[in-house]
């Protein structure tokens, strides 16, 4: 069961983190879009490669194919 201390610990939290994961999401929006035609194919291997990065800060391990 969850506790108001859980809770607030959990606010407490995604308060600290909000500046670095906004960072991180506006790193991502800034890379131009593949949904329209003609659209450059590198932008996906740079994608790719930017949310590797973030992953890999938060600990988990990636590989790019």
């Amino acid at each position: 069961m969850t506790t108001t201390l859980d809770l607030r610990r959990v606010q407490a939290r995604a308060r600290e983190l909000m500046p670095s994961l906004r960072r991180d999401l506006e790193s991502l929006v800034r890379i131009p879009s593949i949904s329209h035609p003609g659209h450059d194919p590198e932008q996906v291997r740079r994608s790719a490669s930017e949310t590797a990065r973030i992953l890999g800060e938060a600990g988990l391990e990636t590989r790019l194919l």
